[in-house]
């Protein structure tokens, strides 16, 4: 019981390649790339150059530091403040502390 149909062969249409587009570069095109992306990188280092220009001009300006005053003036106050001292009875001030002492 062979049941086998037999096999037509039906002509396929073959299938048709894509059409390949057609890139429509007008004559110098990559020339054009090329320039406006050497302007476009020129145009970049500016702006960035003109940043970096505008905030070195923002930093405060270095001051100086104030002149030290003459150790003279320093040594003639000391020595006024020294004479000023009222020493007349430095024992009197330390009995109390000599008191203090004796009795720990």
């Amino acid at each position: 019981m062979n049941t086998a149909a037999p096999q037509q062969n039906i002509p396929q249409p073959q299938p048709t390649p894509a059409p390949n587009p057609i890139l429509s570069n007008a004559p110098g095109g990559d020339k054009k790339m090329i320039l406006w992306l050497i302007i476009g990188i020129v145009v970049i280092i500016l702006v960035v150059g003109g940043i970096y220009f505008y905030m070195s001009s923002q930093q405060k300006p270095v001051t100086q530091a104030p002149a030290p005053t003459p150790q003279a003036e320093t040594v003639t106050s000391l020595e006024s403040e020294v004479n000023a001292l009222e020493v007349d009875d430095i024992d009197k001030e330390f009995e109390t502390v000599d008191k203090d002492l004796q009795s720990l």
